[in-house]
């Protein structure tokens, strides 16, 4: 079972993820987790590589999932969205920084315990990381409002499976029913 520290995590997941596929290209403390306004106050210099999580959201299809063992209700399953842009000082860079990302979550799509970065996770959970398409209008959404020029960037949906909630119900859980009534 996942804690709350589990979006913090996936990002350290992430970083560690992208990192090794695009280390011969950009040093690993150039891939970072960020955020438009520090995009804007501080861009980085290229090459680097920048994830900016800009939803969060639950799962539509596990909502209505089993509920985990003790308790009554389902885990959370989010749905986290991300915004993956290689920064660089010609297109070329950023082109061939954009395949690499590409190349390495497509071959890491989904990812299981000895995987994933950080003290958040349960034995049985797991990752998925899904390249999503989004209008560019979209795009435009999440950088105008930081009053940034438009960067190519890479939409990604990952998906974590199994956030349980942190106190069990009071209501228990029925064991047996009984048939009929007092003899």
């Amino acid at each position: 079972m996942a804690t709350r520290d589990v979006l913090s995590d996936v990002g350290e997941t992430l970083v560690a993820v992208i990192s090794a596929g695009v280390s011969s290209i950009v040093a690993p403390s150039d891939v970072l987790i960020t955020t438009t306004d520090e995009m804007r106050d501080k861009p980085p210099k290229g090459p680097a590589v920048t994830l900016f999580l800009y939803e969060i959201g639950a799962n539509a299809e596990l909502r209505n999932a089993p509920p985990s063992p003790g308790f009554t209700r389902p885990r959370l399953a989010l749905d986290l969205r991300y915004l993956i842009t290689p920064w660089a000082t010609d297109a070329g860079t950023a082109h061939q920084v954009c395949g690499h990302i590409l190349q390495t979550l497509y071959d890491h799509t989904s990812l299981v315990r000895g995987d994933l970065v950080g003290a958040s996770w349960g034995a049985d959970d797991t990752v998925q990381i899904l390249l999503e398409s989004i209008p560019v209008s979209e795009h435009h959404y999440i950088w105008d409002p930081a009053e940034l020029p438009y960067k190519l960037s890479l939409a990604y949906l990952v998906r974590v499976i199994g956030l349980d909630p942190s106190v069990p119900d009071a209501t228990g859980v029925v064991a047996m029913a009984t048939m009929g009534g007092p003899s």
